[in-house]
This record gives C-alpha cells, structure tokens and sequence, in this order.
C-alpha cells in the first residue's frame, strides 16, 4: 500500500519503491496506491463486498509517514 498527499508524491513514491520494476500504471492497477481519497474509494469496492478486516502492509516502511496520512484522512472517513 502506498497513500500520498497528491498524485506527484505518490509517483515518486511507487518509483521509490517498486521492487518489482513495474510500470506507473501497473503499480497503481496492482496495488493499494493513491491519494487518500483514491484509497478511501478502492478500499469501499471491498467494503461494500462485506469485507470488513484489512491487512495492510505499507511499502514506504520504516517511515510512518504514509502510514500516518492513512490513519488520518482514510481511516476516518
């Protein structure tokens, strides 16, 4: 998973880390990735199913920082 403020920063991120070497498309049509609110939107297709228990696993780690904007713009809304 991979969340960022904007859709630059979140390139640079899945550039940053894709130990895969896939594309930018690839990456976000793969994975969790987007601005918050594009996370909000891709994790309430699985909501919705009735999925209700999500293991996360952040790329960006050790940093908290996109584990910390996730908290605070995904996970309250």
């Amino acid at each position: 998973m991979l969340v960022a403020q904007n859709e630059k920063e979140l390139n640079e991120k899945i550039l940053q880390k894709n130990p895969l070497g896939l594309t930018l498309d690839e990456c976000k049509k793969t994975m969790l990735a987007g601005t918050p609110q594009q996370c909000i939107d891709q994790l309430q297709i699985y909501i919705d199913l009735g999925v209700s228990t999500f293991m996360l696993y952040f790329a960006d780690l050790p940093s908290v920082e996109g584990l910390r904007l996730f908290a605070e713009s995904v996970m309250k809304s």
